[in-house]
């Protein structure tokens, strides 16, 4: 192990141990299912393991029939399913899907200890299955995975709704409760979804879900921001005093006037991205990952990022931060594998990441980094796994960024990351 790894994985123990990133994704028509990493070997299409335990250490196609129903279930070609929408968090996945015989659902595979996979059960070991409760009238918009919890985005007509299951200890999943509703610090946790009581403008939709380790984000399509959970770190952005927790949804009063057209959610920090390019900023920032040019352990409101370029899209890994420009450059800020050469494992002024084509979307979590370039291939970077979580067949760390292999004519079209496994959108 070499001097710089000893060094990321010691300053950030913390992060290992604590926190985690989600991310979510739209997916094209007629895209198909590849994966890699932990705990999806049972449910490959080629040679799958029955006992489901050696990782899948470079992409293989997943079989979506048997995340959602097992071995015994519909197959593929009579469900016909179309991906809408996955997302990843600390060791859990949601994959939603329409189907002309089912409608629009959503496969669940992971961790499951506090009904993270809304199956209606809990247990330690991993598990798949049907999301339970969610009408398959309504369309799934967006799909977000924490630590422990995770939301849907459902539109029915004119009107959204956002359901919510898992963990809310620290009323991440807003519902109205988390422990300090009990004398005794009491688990509280969701193991099918429920509704959010409502907290819109009748005249609002939701655009975007995001979890970061305890706590969620959700934008809506007029631009306003919400936020839930723990805020300890000020990753709920609501300011000076407001560093509770919070178990209902919370508006985000110093954007008022902004429109906003993402949202990323790491561990306890989250990026807000403007209709016109800027970004903001607040949560945890001991490593400088607000991208503001300086350590803060904490930023208590959200803070726009002085940079110049025109940002189209955003990424919030661990203790780090990516942005991508107009013109295909991809920009990081913080501590970690970077990808900017193994010398060079922390910035407080974003940095470009060179050795990458034109780049279309980027994507993080806690220890890694990926970029889809313009042509469909995947670039990935930083710190890997004995799981092979980024996907080279190998558990080597990488310094700077290296293309992941795909079948032949397989181009990837979006991505979603987890702490230790992928799932990839790919076009054949």
């Amino acid at each position: 192990m070499s001097i710089s790894t000893r060094q990321i994985l010691s300053r950030t123990s913390k992060v290992t141990l604590l926190r985690r990133y989600t991310t979510n994704a739209v997916t094209p028509a007629g895209a198909k299912l590849y994966g890699w990493g932990h705990g999806l070997s049972a449910f490959v299409q080629e040679n799958p393991s029955e006992d489901g335990l050696p990782p899948v250490s470079t992409p293989k196609s997943i079989d979506l029939c048997k995340l959602a129903f097992g071995t015994h279930g519909f197959s593929e070609e009579f469900l016909e399913p179309k991906i809408t929408n996955l997302a990843s968090g600390t060791h859990h996945s949601l994959v939603s899907f329409e189907s002309d015989v089912l409608g629009n659902r959503i496969a669940a595979v992971g961790l499951n200890t506090s009904g993270q996979l809304g199956i209606g059960s809990t247990k330690r070991t991993s598990g798949s299955g049907l999301v339970m409760n969610i009408p398959s009238e309504g369309v799934i918009n967006s799909l977000a995975c924490g630590r422990e919890h995770s939301l849907v985005a459902v539109d029915f007509g004119d009107k959204s709704e956002v359901f919510s299951f898992g963990s809310s200890m620290y009323g991440q999943i807003g519902i109205g409760k988390s422990k300090h509703d009990y004398d005794d610090g009491t688990l509280v946790c969701l193991r099918t979804p429920k509704r959010v009581p409502k907290f819109l403008s009748k005249q609002d939709k939701v655009k975007q879900v995001v979890c970061g380790m305890d706590h969620s984000v959700i934008l809506t399509e007029q631009g306003q921001l919400y936020s839930m959970g723990w805020g300890a770190d000020g990753q709920l952005g609501l300011g000076e005093g407001s560093t509770s927790d919070h178990s209902t949804p919370s508006k985000i009063a110093k954007l008022d006037g902004e429109s906003f057209k993402k949202i990323s959610a790491s561990t306890d920090f989250t990026i807000a991205l403007n209709e016109q390019g800027k970004m903001y900023t607040w949560g945890n920032s001991e490593y400088g990952q607000c991208m503001l040019g300086s350590k803060i352990d904490r930023v208590l409101e959200p803070m726009p990022v002085p940079v110049d370029d025109k940002v189209v899209d955003v990424a919030a890994g661990g203790s780090f931060a990516l942005y991508l420009t107009d013109a295909g450059k991809v920009y990081i800020t913080g501590y970690g594998g970077l990808g900017l050469g193994e010398g060079k494992i922390e910035t407080l002024k974003p940095a470009l990441v060179e050795q990458l084509p034109n780049i279309s979307k980027i994507f993080a979590t806690t220890h890694y980094c990926s970029a889809i370039s313009d042509s469909g291939e995947l670039f990935i970077w930083g710190l890997n796994s004995s799981a092979s979580r980024l996907g080279t067949g190998h558990s080597e760390h990488l310094f700077t960024p290296k293309r992941v292999e795909f079948p032949k004519n397989v181009f990837v079209e979006n991505l979603s990351l987890g702490v230790d496994h992928a799932f990839a959108l790919c076009k054949e």
